[in-house]
Protein backbone atom coordinates (compact mmCIF):
# COMPACT_ATOMS: atom_id res chain seq x y z
CA UNK A 1 0.00 0.00 0.00
CA UNK A 2 2.86 2.17 0.91
CA UNK A 3 4.52 1.96 -2.87
CA UNK A 4 0.83 2.80 -4.24
CA UNK A 5 0.92 5.86 -2.78
CA UNK A 6 4.63 6.45 -3.55
CA UNK A 7 5.95 6.06 -0.34
CA UNK A 8 8.88 3.91 -1.03
CA UNK A 9 10.83 5.15 2.63
CA UNK A 10 7.51 3.18 4.23
CA UNK A 11 8.07 0.14 1.94
CA UNK A 12 11.73 -0.57 2.72
CA UNK A 13 11.06 -0.37 6.33
CA UNK A 14 8.67 -3.28 6.25
CA UNK A 15 12.49 -5.60 4.86
CA UNK A 16 14.11 -7.17 7.32
CA UNK A 17 17.82 -7.47 6.53
CA UNK A 18 18.61 -9.72 5.18
CA UNK A 19 15.88 -9.49 2.35
CA UNK A 20 15.66 -10.74 -1.32
CA UNK A 21 13.14 -9.44 -3.57
CA UNK A 22 12.52 -10.53 -7.19
CA UNK A 23 10.63 -9.16 -10.07
CA UNK A 24 10.10 -12.07 -11.99
CA UNK A 25 8.75 -9.98 -14.73
CA UNK A 26 12.17 -8.20 -15.49
CA UNK A 27 14.27 -10.88 -13.91
CA UNK A 28 15.57 -8.71 -11.48
CA UNK A 29 17.43 -9.62 -8.04
CA UNK A 30 17.38 -7.17 -5.57
CA UNK A 31 19.12 -7.46 -1.47
CA UNK A 32 20.33 -4.18 -0.97
CA UNK A 33 17.80 -1.57 0.22
CA UNK A 34 19.17 1.36 -1.42
CA UNK A 35 19.06 -0.24 -4.70
CA UNK A 36 15.84 -1.49 -4.48
CA UNK A 37 14.50 2.19 -3.47
CA UNK A 38 16.24 3.60 -6.88
CA UNK A 39 14.14 0.80 -8.76
CA UNK A 40 10.72 1.72 -7.11
CA UNK A 41 11.35 4.80 -7.96
CA UNK A 42 12.62 4.06 -11.58
CA UNK A 43 9.10 2.58 -12.14
CA UNK A 44 6.87 4.73 -10.46
CA UNK A 45 8.84 7.52 -13.19
CA UNK A 46 7.80 4.98 -16.35
CA UNK A 47 4.37 4.61 -15.13
CA UNK A 48 3.90 8.27 -13.54
CA UNK A 49 0.08 8.01 -12.27
CA UNK A 50 0.53 3.99 -11.38
CA UNK A 51 -2.34 2.96 -8.93
CA UNK A 52 -2.21 -0.90 -7.88
CA UNK A 53 -4.92 -2.20 -5.97
CA UNK A 54 -5.24 -5.37 -3.74
CA UNK A 55 -8.04 -7.34 -4.52
CA UNK A 56 -7.19 -9.95 -2.62
CA UNK A 57 -4.98 -11.21 -0.21
CA UNK A 58 -4.27 -15.22 0.87
CA UNK A 59 -1.91 -16.02 4.31
CA UNK A 60 -0.49 -19.36 5.30
CA UNK A 61 2.14 -19.82 8.00
CA UNK A 62 4.37 -17.30 7.21
CA UNK A 63 3.90 -16.29 3.66
CA UNK A 64 1.29 -14.23 2.33
CA UNK A 65 -0.19 -13.88 -1.04
CA UNK A 66 -1.23 -11.05 -3.08
CA UNK A 67 -3.32 -10.48 -6.30
CA UNK A 68 -2.96 -7.18 -7.71
CA UNK A 69 -4.19 -5.10 -11.23
CA UNK A 70 -1.75 -2.38 -12.16
CA UNK A 71 -2.99 0.37 -14.31
CA UNK A 72 -0.90 3.44 -15.05
CA UNK A 73 -0.09 5.60 -17.67
CA UNK A 74 3.58 4.87 -19.88
CA UNK A 75 4.77 7.94 -22.05
CA UNK A 76 7.45 6.89 -24.90
CA UNK A 77 8.67 8.52 -28.01
CA UNK A 78 11.48 11.00 -27.84
CA UNK A 79 12.03 14.97 -28.50
CA UNK A 80 8.65 16.71 -29.49
CA UNK A 81 7.17 13.35 -30.42
CA UNK A 82 5.91 11.15 -27.67
CA UNK A 83 2.81 8.53 -27.36
CA UNK A 84 0.94 8.17 -24.74
CA UNK A 85 -0.13 4.30 -23.98
CA UNK A 86 -2.78 3.49 -20.64
CA UNK A 87 -1.31 0.04 -19.20
CA UNK A 88 -3.14 -2.48 -17.17
CA UNK A 89 -1.45 -5.62 -15.84
CA UNK A 90 -2.65 -8.57 -12.93
CA UNK A 91 0.39 -9.77 -10.81
CA UNK A 92 0.34 -11.15 -7.85
CA UNK A 93 3.03 -10.62 -4.83
CA UNK A 94 4.39 -13.35 -2.91
CA UNK A 95 5.79 -12.26 1.03
CA UNK A 96 7.80 -14.54 2.93
CA UNK A 97 7.68 -13.18 6.56
CA UNK A 98 9.55 -13.83 9.75
CA UNK A 99 8.58 -12.64 13.16
CA UNK A 100 6.97 -9.23 10.88
CA UNK A 101 8.95 -8.61 8.96
CA UNK A 102 9.34 -8.91 5.32
CA UNK A 103 12.64 -11.52 4.28
CA UNK A 104 11.48 -12.56 0.69
CA UNK A 105 9.17 -10.73 -1.82
CA UNK A 106 8.87 -11.91 -5.46
CA UNK A 107 6.51 -10.01 -8.05
CA UNK A 108 5.09 -12.23 -10.90
CA UNK A 109 3.53 -10.50 -14.03
CA UNK A 110 3.60 -9.96 -17.98
CA UNK A 111 6.78 -7.61 -18.56
CA UNK A 112 5.60 -6.84 -21.92
CA UNK A 113 1.95 -5.63 -21.05
CA UNK A 114 3.87 -3.68 -17.64
CA UNK A 115 5.83 -2.14 -20.05
CA UNK A 116 8.63 -1.84 -17.08
CA UNK A 117 11.19 -3.40 -19.84
CA UNK A 118 12.96 0.32 -20.07
CA UNK A 119 13.72 -0.02 -16.04
CA UNK A 120 14.94 -3.54 -16.34
CA UNK A 121 18.18 -1.80 -18.22
CA UNK A 122 19.15 0.27 -15.58
CA UNK A 123 19.62 -2.13 -13.17
CA UNK A 124 21.25 -5.15 -15.65
CA UNK A 125 24.94 -5.51 -15.17
CA UNK A 126 26.04 -5.67 -18.64
CA UNK A 127 28.77 -7.92 -19.44
CA UNK A 128 30.84 -8.46 -22.57
CA UNK A 129 32.19 -11.80 -23.89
Amino acid sequence: MALDSGDVTTAIRTLDTPFRFMDHGLGLEFTETPRLGEFWHAVRKVLFDTKLEIVHIAESADCAFAEWPLTGTAEEGSGTFKLRHSVSVQGVSVAQVTNGRVTQLSDYYDSATSRRYKVAGQFTEWVEY
